[in-house]
């Protein structure tokens, strides 16, 4: 799946769920529960990264644990954005430091230099 495993494609994804964040996080639920393997971990990071930017860290935790698990039970690579989104809710930032952050590492990855509009 091209989509969740290539970072300039992910964070476009991203970037398109700002301005609708739960129903995004929704979508890559749903899709994330058909799949397995890295297609399920990233397609939960990504969700989980939307619950984020939706300030929703108790779902986005939940959604980062089981995108470990799953790259754990599968012996597949863990997606790097959930491990990066899982350190920064261990270490207690704010979920508007999380939210900006994701809006503006998008913004340059997409080549914008803006954040995205919200």
């Amino acid at each position: 799946m091209v989509i969740t495993g290539h970072p300039v494609a992910r964070d476009a994804m991203i970037g398109l769920a700002v301005k609708n964040p739960r129903a995004a996080a929704d979508l890559w639920t749903f899709i994330g529960r058909r799949l397995r393997g890295q297609h399920r971990a990233e397609a939960l990071t990504l969700a989980a990264a939307c619950l984020c930017l939706d300030s929703d860290t108790v779902r986005a935790g939940i959604a980062i644990e089981a995108a470990l698990e799953e790259a754990d039970t599968t012996s597949t690579p863990r997606p790097k954005l959930a491990r990066l989104l899982e350190i920064a809710l261990r270490a207690g930032l704010n979920p508007a430091t999380i939210r900006d952050t994701l809006i503006q590492s998008t913004a340059e990855h997409s080549g914008s230099g803006a954040p995205a509009a919200g």
